[in-house]
């Protein structure tokens, strides 16, 4: 029959653990640190590397949205440096996104854009690196490097921006519904590595709220232009709220 002895007697009747089992156990311990330690170098290997965008988007823009959405106010503003890579893409999709319109017209794609499935139902801002497949529904979450949804969850949200002469300006087709155009934004203008076109900028983020929709405006700044769209915009909820 076979048996494991896991501890023994010595002569003076004290019980000692056999090397081997000491062996055993220190080989189990250091095999974990080594499949640990190789683990996290394949992850660093093989993790898409951030220029920066990522990081932008999850610790500036997405907590200024989500300050900008529990505001008190129905009219309110922030304004702050955004960076977008040369190579990624900032998409914002409404609560009531139809995939089949054309939102995107754009020199990178000439597609409409399909809401990420990770979306759900929310509204989101989502962040896209050039690997993205925008025309193929089925592949809507290719390339998708993060999304904001959180903050928009249970609210009825419509994501616009400048369609008028500004640079960089937003590169979504005319809306229908009010004054502006789709919220796109490319890093760079063509095909990478074309010249980076947004880099970072000074935006302006805006919401009003009306008969039970968020509208959200988000558009480059020059604070020292005085016809400067968003700069206009400023002012207005600045006189507003005096």
């Amino acid at each position: 029959m076979l048996k494991a002895t896991f501890f023994k007697k010595n002569k003076r009747g004290d019980t000692t653990i056999p090397k081997e089992t000491v062996y055993l156990v220190i080989s189990a311990v250091l095999l974990v640190f080594i499949s640990v330690f190789f683990y996290k170098v394949y992850a660093t290997v093989t993790a898409e590397k951030d220029d920066g965008s990522k990081t932008n988007f999850l610790n500036k823009l997405s907590p200024s949205l989500k300050s900008l959405m529990t505001g008190t106010s129905d009219n309110q503003y922030y304004i702050q440096n955004y960076f977008l890579g040369n190579d990624k893409i900032l998409v914002g999709f409404d609560t009531s996104w139809d995939d089949s319109k054309k939102s995107n017209g754009g020199t990178v794609f000439q597609s409409n854009l399909n809401r990420p499935f990770k979306c759900g139902n929310s509204a989101c801002v989502c962040l896209y690196n050039n690997k993205w497949e925008p025309a193929d529904s089925a592949k809507r979450d290719q390339g998708v490097m993060a999304c904001m949804t959180d903050a928009f969850a249970g609210k009825n949200v419509v994501f616009y921006s400048e369609g008028g002469d500004v640079e960089p300006k937003t590169s979504g087709t005319s809306r229908e519904d009010i004054k502006g155009n789709y919220l796109v934004f490319y890093g760079s203008l063509g095909i990478p590595p074309a010249k980076k076109y947004f880099a970072t900028q000074r935006i302006y983020m805006e919401k009003r709220y009306r008969e039970g929709k968020y509208y959200i405006y988000i558009s480059k700044i020059d604070e020292n232009k005085a016809d400067d769209p968003a700069n206009l915009r400023k002012r207005e909820l600045d006189a507003s709220s005096a």
